[in-house]
């Protein structure tokens, strides 16, 4: 199964979700691009067409991951040690 997130970096280290998405063959796209702001990395979020986005920036507390759906909006708060198995249940 192949479910499309994308996680804008901000602030926060990413590579456990990165490291554990890849081994649950959920693909994730891993934006740190250092010359643009957060906001330009967000908006390429719903250019691409991404469904899911987590933004790890200020705020992330290295135990809770905010979902968004760019759909409609509406965002979800997700346990760290739960992450893998709400994608899988998508």
């Amino acid at each position: 199964m192949l479910l499309a997130l994308l996680v804008v970096v901000f602030l926060a280290p990413h590579d456990t979700i990165l490291n554990s998405t890849t081994k649950n063959n959920i693909k994730a796209i891993i934006d740190d691009r250092k010359n643009l702001t957060i906001g330009n990395r967000i908006n390429d979020v719903y250019v691409f067409g991404t469904p899911k986005m987590i933004v790890l920036g200020k705020k992330f507390d290295k135990q809770n991951y905010e979902i968004e759906n760019t759909n409609d909006s509406s965002k979800e708060v997700i346990k760290k040690e739960e992450i893998i198995k709400y994608f899988k249940n998508l």
